[in-house]
C-alpha cells in the first residue's frame, strides 16, 4: 500500500521466524544489578493460552511416553522465559498476545559501570526471539556520606546525601 512504512526488522523477522515471538518495544530499558525491575514488553505471537495444556493443541500433544512433538507448536507445559544477556527469568506474565511483563533477573556480577545486555523472549523457554532490544543494568548506588548526621525530632531537616 502506497505511503505505508513497514520497519525492515519486522518484515525480516516475520519471514525468517514465522512461529517465534517477536519483540519490538520495552519499558523501562534500564534497572539495577539486583534485578526485580518490572519490564513491560510489546511484540507479537505471545499466545500462551494457545499452548496451555487444556487447549486443543495442548491436549493433542502428549509429550510424555516418547512422543515426537516439536517445540513450540506441541508443548504441553510451556515455560515462558525472558533472557537478559546470559541471565534468564521465568517470572513472566503474559497479559495478552502482544504484551507481557518480565521481572529482570539479578545480573550475577559486580559492575562499576553500566552494562548493556540483549533482551529476548521464548514461549517455550527454548525458541527465543532475536530482536536485540537493549536493557541497561546500572551499578548499585553507594552512599559515601550523609549531612547532617542528626536532626530535630519533629522532622523537616534538609539532608544531603553524597
Amino acid at each position: 500500500r502506497f505511503g505505508t512504512y513497514f520497519p525492515p526488522a519486522v518484515i525480516s523477522s516475520t519471514i525468517a521466524n514465522p512461529g517465534q515471538p517477536y519483540i519490538f518495544r520495552m519499558v523501562p530499558t534500564l534497572g539495577g544489578v539486583a534485578g526485580a525491575t518490572r519490564v513491560t514488553i510489546r511484540g507479537m505471537r505471545f499466545g500462551f493460552l494457545k499452548y496451555h495444556p487444556d487447549s486443543p493443541i495442548g491436549k493433542s500433544c502428549a509429550v510424555s511416553g516418547g512422543s515426537s512433538c516439536s517445540k513450540p507448536l506441541c508443548n504441553a507445559a510451556p515455560i515462558p522465559t525472558c533472557t537478559f544477556g546470559m541471565s534468564s527469568t521465568t517470572e513472566v506474565e503474559i497479559l495478552d498476545d502482544k504484551t507481557l511483563v518480565c521481572i529482570s533477573p539479578v545480573l550475577g556480577q559486580r559492575i562499576t559501570q553500566s552494562i548493556i545486555v540483549n533482551v529476548e523472549f521464548a514461549l517455550d523457554g527454548q525458541s527465543f526471539s532475536s530482536s536485540g532490544l537493549a536493557f541497561q543494568y546500572n551499578p548499585s548506588a553507594t552512599v559515601a556520606k550523609v549531612e547532617p548526621t542528626a536532626g530535630v525530632v519533629s522532622g523537616g531537616t534538609p539532608v544531603l546525601v553524597y
